[in-house]
This record gives C-alpha cells, sequence and structure tokens, in this order.
C-alpha cells in the first residue's frame, strides 16, 4: 500500500486508450476490495449509479489513474447532460456520503489502492 504522503503527486498526464482500457477491464476487481480510507473504512463500492471521471498522476515514478465517482442522481439534478459535466467540472466534494468515492489504479500491477468513500 502507499504511505499517503504519496499523494503530493505534481505529476499528471493524459491517460491513453490503452490506460482507460486497462483500468475498465479491472473494474470488477474494484468491487471487491474495501475502502481502507476516510468514514467508510470496510465498506465497498458498486460501480452501477456513479459517473467516473479519470485523471492520470505520476506517484514515485509509477503511474496511476485517480478514478473519482460521482453518483448519477447528483449529476441529474444539474443542468447538462451526466457527461458533459464530467468533462467539463472537476468534482472535489467531501462529506457526500457515499454519493462520492474515489481509489487509485496502479497501471503496472493492474490493482486498485486507497479507496476512500465519502472523501479525504
Amino acid at each position: 500500500m502507499l504511505p499517503l504522503v504519496s499523494y503530493r503527486s505534481k505529476s499528471f498526464f493524459t491517460p491513453s486508450i490503452e490506460d482507460l482500457n486497462e483500468l475498465y477491464l479491472n473494474f470488477k476487481h474494484l468491487e471487491a476490495i474495501k475502502a481502507v480510507e476516510c468514514c467508510y473504512t470496510g465498506a465497498k463500492v458498486t460501480l452501477n449509479r456513479y459517473g467516473f471521471q479519470v485523471l492520470g498522476l505520476i506517484i514515485r515514478q509509477k503511474r496511476y489513474l485517480y478514478l473519482n465517482a460521482v453518483a448519477s442522481r447528483i449529476l441529474q439534478t444539474h443542468d447538462g447532460s451526466i457527461e458533459e459535466q464530467l468533462q467539463a467540472h472537476l468534482i472535489n466534494y467531501c462529506d457526500g456520503n457515499i454519493s462520492f468515492w474515489g481509489v487509485l489504479f496502479n497501471l503496472e500491477d493492474n490493482k486498485f489502492y486507497h479507496l476512500a468513500i465519502n472523501g479525504t
């Protein structure tokens, strides 16, 4: 597991189609892991009913994808389609119950790390 200090990354990259495909191919594994941070430690997530944003991060010379999940019902209360909102605005929200969660995906070992529900 990565130490929390590693989140201080200032290096970003634009994920390629291949990177995103690796993430999507491994989605099924995400539902098996438990949250290790924030307010719902031990809880699991489901992938349906969420919209996603993906950000490429370099942490300790390794490439990760940060998956930012937002409940679709939250997005449906605003103007525009869910896809438009996710593309237009980075959603940064804490204390949002299970409506918001995030996780890191390591592109080298294809594993998920640091699942946090309710923002950290």
